[in-house]
């Protein structure tokens, strides 16, 4: 199972936060182990952020509920400072 999407994210201002949620429909997945990632690029493909997590879908045979759960990650954050950033040149 794949689910990718992509979305330009507007320029907050310094030292604020913007929640995203993405939904992932498990109804019909085959139990087993799953991970999801983000990253976050600036508009020349760049990488400023990343974020991973795992989880587990078990089968409604081994738990006599069926498909529930929640799951739910915060990225860290960093501010890049222009020291942080790279130079072109590899310096």
């Amino acid at each position: 199972m794949r689910f990718t999407r992509s979305e330009q994210i507007a320029q907050l201002p310094q030292a604020t936060l913007k929640d995203y949620s993405y939904s992932l429909p498990l109804g019909f997945a085959l139990a087993g182990s799953y991970a999801g990632a983000l990253s976050v690029r600036d508009a020349g493909g760049t990488v400023l952020a990343t974020s991973s997590t795992s989880f587990t879908v078990l089968s409604s045979a081994a738990t006599g509920s069926g498909l529930t759960g929640h799951l739910e990650r915060h990225a860290q954050t960093r501010s890049l400072r222009r020291s942080d950033r790279p130079q072109r040149g590899g310096k």
